[in-house]
């Protein structure tokens, strides 16, 4: 991938609106968000003449967010869209949360498309397994695009059980000829190929136990099911251009996660063990 120069960046975010509480108590709704204009210019030669050095963009989200029953129930929903003047596959519109939340007396239940993070370090999210990368929006991996799933967490005297059922698996967004920063070579999502038969209908199962001891916060965790990270290997398209095909394998992965506070310094662990089955 060619080196680029930070992109100028202007951003224009939306006071939270909030409507308040219904008389008595009974419901809350809350409207937050934020619209953002780009402006990107890269110094570099590009590596196609499909790339241009400058591009701009807009992009938006809002978060919607009602809840009743005393703040037992909830529905959150969070769109985002994204029109990009170079790179159709940076145009793009993507659910973030779609999510109905219902608190009993001893558990949690939410269904819906959500984000989840796991982990505790800022810079590289090596365990982070649920959701899958927008790598259109950003190259550090911190967008993610919602994952369909059912959650129930089960808080208890010896730490909290989060357990998942996630039914849709979503591919990794990738740029088009045009986009840039992108690999030298292309990445085809024609080309995707899965190693199980239920390809993006496969079930995945996952679980994380979390608890805390004095100034230790400690998170054990396993997935099963479709990769979240594509392996992408040499191939030719159906035009015979040299481009690269993703490739999602089944996987088991265990992780830890520890973050302890000592005065004033955080100190950070994340660490995982995983099988390609």
């Amino acid at each position: 991938m060619k080196r680029y120069e930070r992109p100028a960046l202007y951003s224009l975010c939306a006071t939270a609106l909030a409507l308040g509480s219904l008389p008595a108590g009974a419901q809350e709704f809350d409207i937050s968000g934020y619209f953002e204009p780009e402006i990107r210019y890269f110094f570099e030669d590009a590596s196609s003449p499909d790339q241009n050095a400058g591009n701009f963009s807009l992009s938006g989200e809002v978060t919607l967010e009602w809840i009743w029953d005393r703040g037992d129930q909830s529905i959150v929903v969070t769109p985002f869209a994204r029109w990009d003047l170079q790179d159709d596959n940076r145009t793009h519109a993507d659910i973030r949360e779609l999510r109905y939340e219902r608190v009993f007396d001893t558990f949690e239940f939410r269904i819906g498309v959500d984000k989840v993070f796991w982990g505790v370090t800022e810079f590289a999210h090596i365990i982070d397994v649920i959701n899958q990368t927008d790598a259109i929006e950003n190259i550090d991996g911190e967008e993610k695009l919602g994952q369909p799933m059912v959650n129930v967490t089960v808080p208890t005297s010896l730490g909290t059980f989060d357990f998942f059922a996630l039914p849709y698996f979503r591919e990794r967004t990738f740029e088009d000829r045009d986009g840039r920063p992108r690999f030298n070579l292309r990445v085809d999502t024609d080309l995707t190929a899965y190693e199980d038969s239920d390809e993006e209908k496969h079930l995945d199962f996952a679980a994380r136990w979390s608890h805390y001891f004095g100034p230790v916060d400690i998170g054990i965790a396993h997935f099963s099911g479709t990769g979240r990270d594509p392996i992408l290997s040499f191939a030719l398209n159906s035009v015979g251009e040299f481009v690269l095909a993703p490739t999602y394998v089944q996987i088991d992965q265990t992780s830890i996660d520890v973050q302890a506070t000592l005065g004033s310094w955080l100190y950070k662990l994340e660490g995982f063990t995983r099988d390609e089955l």
